[in-house]
C-alpha cells in the first residue's frame, strides 16, 4: 500500500509540469473586439494567388551568367546551380546560389515574398562579395511570366548610390531570365548582367 502511494506521488511529481505547462499553452480567450482584430489579422497571413504564381520556380537550376563591367567590352560569363524552396508554408521562397565569378567561389542568397498589405512583392538579396544587404520591391504581370523589381545600392567603391531595376522574365516552361539594370547620378540606366536559368529534369 505505501508503495502504490508513493508510486502515485511520484507520477503526480513528474506529470504536474506537463500538464500545468499544458494548460498555459491554451489559446487565450478573446473579446469580440480583439476576435474581429484577429480575423482582419488573419487576411494579411496566409498564401494567395501571388504566391502561387512563385512556386512555379521550386526546384533545382542551372544558370549562365553573363556581366558587363564595362558596357563596350565584352561580357564575362561564369556558370554555376541553384535551388529554389517554399519557407514558412509557401509565404516566401529562397534561392541558394552557388558558382563562381571572377575566377573566385560565388554563393548568393535571395528571399522573396508577396506583401499582401502592400500588394507588392519584396525581396533580399546577399552574398559573399559583399556585407551589405540589398532589399526591393515591385510588381508582377497577372500570369506571373514577368516581374520588375526596384531597388537602391550604396557603392563602397565608386562612393555612389545607385538605383537597381531587375526584370524577371519566363522565357519557356523551364527556363527563366534575370536581367539587372543599374544607374546612378549622371550616369544613364546601363545593362550590367543577366542570368539565365534552366531547369534540372
Amino acid at each position: 500500500m505505501k508503495r502504490a502511494v508513493f508510486t502515485a506521488v511520484v507520477m503526480a511529481l513528474l506529470l504536474a509540469p506537463g500538464l500545468a505547462a499544458a494548460q498555459e499553452s491554451k489559446a487565450p480567450e478573446m473579446d469580440s473586439a480583439m476576435a474581429a482584430m484577429w480575423a482582419e489579422w488573419a487576411k494579411y497571413a496566409n498564401p494567395v494567388a501571388e504566391h502561387k504564381l512563385m512556386e512555379k520556380q521550386v526546384g533545382q537550376w542551372t544558370y549562365v551568367s553573363r556581366m558587363w563591367m564595362d558596357p563596350n567590352a565584352p561580357a564575362t560569363e561564369s556558370k554555376g546551380t541553384c535551388e529554389v524552396t517554399p519557407l514558412l508554408g509557401g509565404r516566401f521562397f529562397r534561392t541558394d546560389y552557388h558558382g563562381n565569378m571572377m575566377g573566385e567561389p560565388f554563393e548568393g542568397i535571395a528571399i522573396v515574398g508577396y506583401d499582401i498589405a502592400k500588394k507588392m512583392y519584396t525581396g533580399v538579396w546577399m552574398d559573399n562579395f559583399g556585407t551589405m544587404m540589398m532589399t526591393y520591391s515591385g510588381t508582377c504581370n497577372a500570369d506571373g511570366s514577368e516581374c520588375v523589381y526596384k531597388a537602391t545600392l550604396d557603392d563602397p567603391v565608386m562612393k555612389v548610390t545607385k538605383n537597381v531595376r531587375e526584370v524577371c522574365r519566363w522565357t519557356g516552361p523551364d527556363t527563366w531570365v534575370l536581367e539587372w539594370y543599374e544607374s546612378w547620378p549622371g550616369q544613364e540606366e546601363r545593362k550590367g548582367m543577366e542570368i539565365t536559368h534552366t531547369r534540372v529534369k
